[in-house]
């Protein structure tokens, strides 16, 4: 709903600074020029901030002004009492800019060096200078395994994939090592439900249930099983994990229980799978299974279709997908 559009700089177009969760900041190089008209956010912004009659304020020429004036807010009423000081980069050059390696803050006055290792000295960031243990009592799982969900589901991410891979997963490359989303299992578990390595499981807990593909390790402790996060609606029919979390939340935080949610795990009788390859995505809508993943100049599709019994007559239908990609019957019997 934009009325103008700023064209921004792509990641390997920027230059600036990332700074990770050990408080070590890094220069961002970029290793390709902007294309057409792109330009950095920190030039966007300071061009809306002068038309808008701020032109003092906004006078940066370049990413190291922005970063100067950075480390030169750390300081303001901090004389010491915060962790987070950039002091001793707040007239960096831009030479020295340029050339930063990384360092880890805080960067004191009249120091061009990080602290690597915090409170070695004995002194906290309290009035007194000592530190705060705070007592806690552990407690349990919200919602134990029992003998109808024997099995822990525990979620986590991939080496090659972010979040819900709406941008590593355009990277074909990444897809390669796991390109549908599985289920890893104990080989004891795996013998005890009947699932063998590279078939198709359903797993259900009391909430919801996913389809995923079977992967044996004795890598997996016996009674749990891992599944990733990171397929949705928009990459697969079935493989949504958020379905299958219990919703039992973090009194603070506000986090699910996404390590231990109880489900139980079953064969996924399939009547028939397939690889399909085009060169657009599509949604094999109806089928009770689907993946897609990108690959050089193409989509790969993993759709299967599932036997299932009629309750009131117990005929087993196979279904099969359609030229248009919907799923229609295939015979009965």
């Amino acid at each position: 709903h934009a009325h103008v559009r700023l064209p921004a700089t792509g990641w390997g177009e920027k230059s600036g600074t990332v700074t990770n969760s050990e408080r070590c900041i890094s220069r961002q190089r970029a290793f390709q020029s902007p294309l057409g008209e792109a330009r950095p956010d920190w030039w966007t912004l300071a061009e809306v901030g002068r038309r808008l009659g701020f032109a003092q304020e906004f006078d940066y020429e370049s990413a190291a002004d922005v970063f100067r004036e950075h480390a030169a807010l750390s300081a303001i009423e901090n004389n010491g009492s915060r962790d987070f000081d950039l002091t001793g980069l707040a007239e960096i050059s831009d030479d020295a800019y340029e050339a930063l390696a990384p360092v880890q803050w805080p960067v004191r006055e009249n120091s061009e060096t990080g602290v690597a290792r915090m409170f070695t000295d004995g002194h906290f960031f309290y009035a007194d200078g000592k530190a705060r243990f705070v007592a806690i009592t552990p407690r349990g799982v919200a919602e134990p395994a029992d003998e109808a969900f024997p099995l822990y589901l525990n979620t986590g991410r991939l080496r090659d994939q972010w979040h819900t891979m709406t941008r590593t997963g355009l990277v074909p490359v990444l897809n390669e090592p796991w390109p549908e989303p599985m289920l890893e299992i104990a080989p004891a578990d795996a013998t005890r439900y009947g699932l063998a390595d590279g078939t198709l499981a359903r797993a259900q807990s009391r909430y919801g249930e996913a389809i995923l593909r079977v992967e044996v390790t004795s890598g997996q402790p016996q009674g749990q099983v891992f599944t990733p996060i990171h397929w949705s609606k928009s990459n697969s029919s079935a493989s949504g994990i958020g379905a299958l979390v219990a919703p039992h939340l973090d009194a603070l935080s506000g986090q699910p229980e996404n390590k231990a949610t109880p489900v139980k795990i079953s064969p996924f009788a399939v009547a028939y799978s397939g690889l399909l390859i085009t060169r657009n995505e599509l949604s094999p809508e109806g089928a009770a299974y689907w993946v897609r993943v990108k690959a050089d100049g193409r989509f790969v599709h993993v759709p299967a279709a599932e036997y299932t019994v009629d309750p009131m007559t117990q005929e087993v239908t196979e279904t099969a997908l359609s030229a248009t990609g919907r799923v229609a019957p295939r015979f009965q019997g």
